[in-house]
């Protein structure tokens, strides 16, 4: 009997220190956790689209023009380009042209150009009177003093207007005193006050107006519209005295 006592108290203490040391090894590792696979994705192929900077308004150009631009890094270099030919679907919105700082053709968003000069010194517009510009400078009157070229006409007594854009939504309260031709555009300035909107706040100071073609000369007293300002009767008399 003592020999089955002895041997059954073995047993248990056997038993409790297999179980003892198993319980340790179970703590001292982690649970492992459930991690799905990580999903490869592969890199999108490369776009085969062709960019189209929209209808050629003109071509054969190939003239020199020394630029101030911004590029999409907001890094503002000098550049000489020889312009090949301008598009856009109404007014130039971008110039393609040989770049000879890269040494390649590129395509010039007219909106990040700050400043341009062509081969005579004239001051380039990179606007929407771009176009008007290219042809007056070709009959000769830019920069001959002609009187397409530049006419400024002060007026004795203010005209009181309200501009209107009706794209942009601005409404300003104007008194004209000055109004001008620039490279073929009629164009009006003068103290100008923006009405204040959801969108717009109220700003007061020398405005000029006929840049926009959405710009709208407004009677402040009746219904009566204007696009061209040599329209409006108080400005046309003054212009003619």
């Amino acid at each position: 009997m003592e020999i089955v006592f002895l041997a059954i108290l073995i047993a248990v203490f056997l038993f409790a220190v297999f179980s003892q040391l198993r319980a340790q090894n179970r703590a001292g590792i982690p649970d492992q956790e459930f991690r799905p696979a990580p999903v490869r994705r592969s890199a999108p192929p490369a776009s085969d689209t062709v960019f189209d900077p929209g209808p050629t308004l003109r071509d054969g150009m190939n003239e020199d023009w020394r630029i101030e631009y911004v590029d999409r890094d907001d890094v503002q270099t000098t550049r000489t380009i020889t312009v090949l030919s301008l598009h856009g679907e109404k007014y130039p919105k971008y110039i393609h042209a040989f770049c000879h700082l890269r040494q390649d053709h590129r395509h010039f968003n007219v909106y990040n150009i700050v400043t341009v000069t062509d081969a005579a010194g004239h001051a380039v517009p990179v606007t929407r009177h771009l176009l008007d510009w290219l042809h007056q400078r070709d009959l000769g009157t830019i920069g001959g003093g002609g009187e397409g070229n530049r006419v400024e006409h002060e007026l004795a007594e203010p005209v009181p207007v309200v501009i209107r854009n009706d794209r942009t939504g601005e409404t300003w309260d104007m008194q004209v005193s000055v109004f001008m031709v620039r490279y073929g555009t009629p164009l009006i300035r003068g103290r100008a006050t923006r009405r204040k909107t959801k969108h717009h706040g109220k700003w007061t100071g020398q405005k000029t107006f006929g840049r926009d073609p959405e710009d709208i000369i407004c009677d402040p007293d009746t219904s009566d519209t204007w696009r061209d300002p040599r329209t409006h009767p108080d400005i046309a008399r003054q212009i003619q005295d």
